[in-house]
């Protein structure tokens, strides 16, 4: 029987990284599903998270349905509430969570972004090869993120995205306008431990660089996903690091520009 699990909260932060997004505890406390924490896991969910099991006795060890390897198929009932959401959002909310993020509006836009006047939150499209709408992405405006009911993890992928340029692969939909500022042909996996499949689809036979951010988190995730890409698919990748900051984003709102991005790139080839 599957366990009950429920997500982490800023009250009740996930016991393995202390963070307040994105894990998820069991109900009886015995496990937790981490996607940033690899160390002492016993198991890693692809599509959410290395598992950390508390405790050895069989009757509070919670089950779980393993994530099936086929990729997610389009979702045609939520892309269309997403198509409304793509609609509802205003002008000033635009130009705010560009404000807020530090990108321009016009990648935004790329993004499909859209805002859901139920949850108060601005709305991403997930998506993979084909423009095929798997999940959605919430941001509220103070920051916290989590994903529509009934969503699978997809990519950020943008309008102009292109099949005969390299591909640059950011962490999050906000970290993937940046780079779409500096003119670059990016896109975003949901967490730096999922996405792999979708973007081995969609980049297949092209050339790939990996933004990781600057903690050991991001680096292992980056890593495996190099590793995943260059099975099989005779793909050449490599993995940069921001300059200065955190993460992508910061790299270019601290000053990166298009030409230092491309260097680092060509140095790490």
């Amino acid at each position: 029987m599957e366990s009950e699990w429920k997500r982490v909260t800023p009250s009740n932060p996930c016991p393995v990284c202390s963070k307040t997004d994105w894990c998820s505890v069991a109900m009886n406390g015995s496990a937790v599903i981490c996607p940033r924490v690899e160390t002492n896991s016993v198991a890693y969910i692809e599509g959410s998270g290395w598992l950390h099991k508390f405790g050895e006795n069989p009757n509070t060890k919670p089950s779980f349905k393993a994530v099936p390897k086929q990729l997610p198929e389009h979702n045609a009932v939520m892309a269309e509430i997403f198509n409304r959401m793509r609609k509802q959002i205003s002008t000033q909310e635009l130009m705010s969570l560009a404000s807020q993020v530090g990108v321009t509006e016009q990648s935004l836009n790329r993004l499909s972004v859209g805002y859901s006047n139920g949850r108060e939150a601005y709305a991403f499209p997930m998506t993979r090869k084909g423009r095929r709408l798997v999940g959605i992405r919430y941001r509220t405006k103070d920051g916290n993120k989590f994903a529509a009911k009934g969503s699978k993890q997809g990519l950020f992928v943008p309008s102009n995205f292109s099949f005969e340029k390299g591909v640059v692969v950011c962490e999050g939909p906000t970290d993937t306008a940046a780079m779409l500022d500096l003119g670059l042909n990016a896109i975003g996996r949901p967490s730096c431990n999922s996405g792999g499949l979708l973007i081995k689809e969609i980049s297949k036979g092209l050339p790939v660089a990996i933004i990781s951010d600057t903690d050991d988190v991001g680096r292992s995730g980056s890593k495996k996903l190099a590793e995943l890409l260059i099975k099989g698919n005779k793909t050449r990748v490599c993995i940069i690091e921001p300059k200065v900051g955190k993460d992508a984003r910061e790299w270019v709102n601290k000053g990166a520009t298009k030409k230092e991005v491309l260097l680092a790139i060509k140095e790490a080839n």
